[in-house]
């Protein structure tokens, strides 16, 4: 009874309850069916595009078209995986000695060959080539962005600075080349993508061919190297130049080669600081020396004025003068004594005796002065005094002091002088030779480098002999636009490809367990329960129409 009351319901009449309680039971397989089902419309919607060409007025786009291979040349956001020949060769016209693109081009062009030589062995397999015909299909899901420009991107930037297109209007379509690759403005009327890209090509392959005629000719690589040769024998000539000034300097400072000449400059100052060191010290003994010779002088003036400076004779028996006379005295009566002696001996002539009365005579006679004298000094008043002579013995050694110490600080001064006068010009070639050792030091850094890059020449020749795999393997600008084909797409066919795919896998998930029921059920009921969809229950017309 209450089948047939279900059965009997019209459809307007089932409650919004009962959808709404179906909807949450089967929320997992409705989500399931849309997700793949978006999934493969999309996807499927990709690998249509991908075969496509658009142009749509303002932007070139030519996707895998067999007679013409440039792609999205004028696209701005366009990856570029491999880099066209034009880069190396303006590159190598333009800055003759930048080595540097022909050493990456050349890493590059090796990392392609190993590149090819492991997709070939990879290809060998049947899973291998599976995988390659998936990872071009589905790029795009695993293009990572570049943040950074990239080797390839600046070479799309020249590529795009030598080649631009101009759109002029919509009947009038001017196509202009602009750069030095290029020198030539192109008027053109078709709007067919595909004679334009065949009139690009045309201008790639003629700067191309002419580039790299250049490129190979032989005078322009000896020029290159009669360039690098110059260049390097004047870097050579100014750094033995260099050289040779350094080392005279440092010959007439007597230092060693290349030698630090900080420890001159401490020697220097130094030896100033003992010179004015012993100058003072000289100057304290000079000062010392006067004094004491003032006070001297001062202590005999008061002596000369205290009368002191004289004393009589009879009270310095042992005065110089006396024992001078005294010890005279003695000296002729002992000279006395001996001729009376021998002129009074028995053994002496006549004619001896002579002689000897002679002598006796003039020594008594010398005797006699002598006494005399010695007399006359006992009857003077007075002589200089012990203290007095001491006093002047006393001012004369420190005069002799002083002279010697001034002579030795007239001597220090002047060696000081020299010194100094000495030190200037020391100075001064000292500052002369740390000017020098700077030079000498980039001169040497620039004479390295130089020789460096002779010695990396070979690694240029090799570039060159790179050039011909460029050409084959860059021939024509390739790309791969799967990266970019969702954008392609737009929102709304993005959508409808969605919703397409969804209907389409829930028909077919739906057909499929239609399929697998069995003949022989007999009853709704079973059907429902073997098709496992009890909206059918609630709505007989579709219930009806799925058990027939």
């Amino acid at each position: 009874m209450a089948e047939e009351a279900t059965q009997g319901t019209p459809l307007e009449g089932v409650p919004l309850k009962k959808y709404v309680t179906i909807l949450f039971r089967y929320k997992y397989f409705i989500a399931f069916v849309f997700g793949a089902g978006s999934a493969l419309g999309v996807a499927a919607a990709v690998l249509f595009v991908h075969d496509m060409a658009v142009y749509d007025g303002r932007k070139l786009i030519v996707v895998q078209s067999p007679q013409n291979q440039l792609r999205s040349l004028l696209e701005d956001d366009a990856p570029y995986p491999r880099q066209d020949d034009s880069m190396l060769l303006d590159a190598t016209l333009v800055e003759l000695l930048d080595e540097s693109v022909l050493r990456e081009v050349a890493r590059r062009c090796k990392l392609d060959e190993q590149a090819k030589i492991l997709v070939a062995e990879s290809n060998r397999s049947a899973g291998g080539r599976l995988s390659s015909w998936i990872d071009d299909k589905m790029s795009f899901l695993f293009a990572p962005g570049s943040a950074q420009p990239t080797f390839l991107d600046i070479a799309t930037k020249i590529l795009k600075r030598n080649l631009t297109l101009s759109v002029m209007g919509d009947t009038r379509r001017m196509r202009q080349p602009s750069g030095s690759t290029f020198p030539i403005a192109v008027g053109y009327f078709n709007p067919d993508p595909e004679k334009v890209a065949e009139v690009i090509n045309t201008f790639i392959a003629v700067s191309r061919e002419r580039r790299k005629a250049q490129f190979e000719s032989s005078d322009f690589i000896k020029r290159q190297d009669e360039l690098l040769a110059r260049r390097f024998l004047q870097i050579e000539t100014e750094f033995r130049d260099a050289t040779k000034r350094l080392r005279q300097v440092y010959d007439e400072l007597g230092l060693p080669f290349d030698s630090d000449v900080n420890a001159d400059l401490t020697f220097l100052q130094q030896r100033e600081l003992q010179a004015e060191t012993r100058i003072a010290q000289l100057g304290g003994d000079i000062a010392q020396r006067k004094a004491q010779i003032a006070q001297l002088g001062a202590n005999l003036t008061s002596l000369r004025e205290s009368g002191a400076s004289t004393v009589p004779v009879a009270t310095q028996v042992d005065s110089p003068e006396a024992r001078t006379v005294a010890s005279e005295l003695q000296d002729v009566e002992a000279v006395r004594q001996e001729l009376r002696r021998r002129l009074w001996s028995s053994h002496v002539s006549e004619s001896e005796k002579a002689q000897l009365q002679s002598a006796v005579e003039q020594i008594q006679r010398r005797w006699e002065e002598t006494y005399a004298r010695l007399r006359e000094m006992q009857k003077t008043e007075t002589i200089r005094s012990p203290e007095m002579v001491r006093i002047e013995q006393d001012i004369a050694v420190r005069n002799a002091e002083l002279t010697t110490l001034e002579a030795e600080l007239q001597t220090v001064r002047d060696a000081r002088d020299r010194q100094r006068s000495e030190e200037i010009a020391r100075r001064s070639k000292i500052a002369d030779l740390s000017r020098l050792r700077t030079e000498y030091h980039q001169f040497a850094t620039r004479f390295e480098t130089a020789r460096a890059q002779l010695d990396e020449r070979k690694i240029f020749k090799d570039a060159r002999g790179q050039v011909e795999h460029i050409r084959e393997v860059t021939n024509d600008v390739e790309m791969s636009d799967s990266p970019r084909a969702l954008a392609r797409l737009g929102r709304r066919k993005v959508v409808l490809a969605a919703a397409f795919g969804s209907v389409v896998l829930a028909l077919g998930i739906a057909f499929m367990r239609g399929v697998m029921l069995d003949a022989s059920l007999h009853s709704p009921n079973d059907a429902e329960r073997a098709l496992g969809l009890p909206i059918l229950s609630a709505i007989p017309e579709l219930k009806h129409g799925v058990l027939g």
